[in-house]
């Protein structure tokens, strides 16, 4: 298990899981021993013992939206924890949809427990002493959003933006007009941010403006 950010206030753990290597990551206030759970796409164990090491109870589980990838691991988790699911209900097509996209890729997937709690745009979400701003940022998936802890300098992308690229806009409620709007607002964010995205290596918004070329050439999405 990676330690994706380890600071005084913040640990995200992080690791690839499942037959699409999506990160599955859990946040944890280093204060309360608090932690969040994003994007459960694999096995729960794992985890749940990285954070019984570092101290730490999950509190609840937060969706960047509702790619079965992000969900394989959804109803195991949610077994061995019993915490508030919180998704965006404008993915929830998606998200009741996942069974057929575990067909269309040939992936098992155990049916899924109901969401309990909406996100939506300007929530602020406490995961103990931690602060994260919810931005929908719809483009790859209609209620895709990203989580921003601004005063830790991180933000957990899901699939909005890559190192050198970004998220598929080719897929079922998909929109490329939307995907380049949700991109734009990152360029407000300061350069130094770290981002931790769904898929390959963390990055920063300043390296993605200076070197990704869907946000030098946004007209080519």
């Amino acid at each position: 298990m990676r330690r994706l950010v380890d600071s005084p206030d913040l640990l995200v753990l992080g690791t690839p899981v499942g037959p699409f290597a999506m990160n599955q990551m859990a946040i944890v206030c280093r204060r309360s021993g608090t932690a969040a759970l994003i994007d459960p796409g694999g096995p729960p164990g794992p985890f749940l013992a990285a954070l019984a090491d570092a101290g730490a109870t999950p509190a609840r589980i937060l969706l960047t939206h509702a790619h079965i990838d992000h969900v394989l691991g959804l109803a195991d988790t949610r077994r061995a924890v019993d915490v508030p699911i919180a998704l965006h209900p404008d993915d929830g097509p998606l998200y009741a949809g996942v069974p057929m996209q575990a067909q269309l890729f040939g992936v098992p997937c155990p049916p899924l427990p109901p969401v309990d709690e909406p996100l939506a745009e300007g929530d602020t979400i406490a995961v103990g002493h931690l602060r994260l701003d919810v931005l929908h940022t719809p483009g790859h998936a209609p209620g895709h959003v990203v989580f921003h802890l601004a005063d830790n300098g991180v933000l957990i992308g899901g699939d909005l933006l890559f190192r050198g690229s970004i998220g598929r806009i080719d897929l079922p409620g998909a929109d490329p007009d939307a995907m380049r709007t949700s991109l734009d607002r990152l360029r407000a964010l300061p350069g130094e941010t770290v981002v931790l995205p769904g898929h390959m290596e963390p990055t920063t918004i300043g390296e993605e403006l200076r070197t990704n070329p869907f946000l030098l050439y946004p007209d080519r999405i």
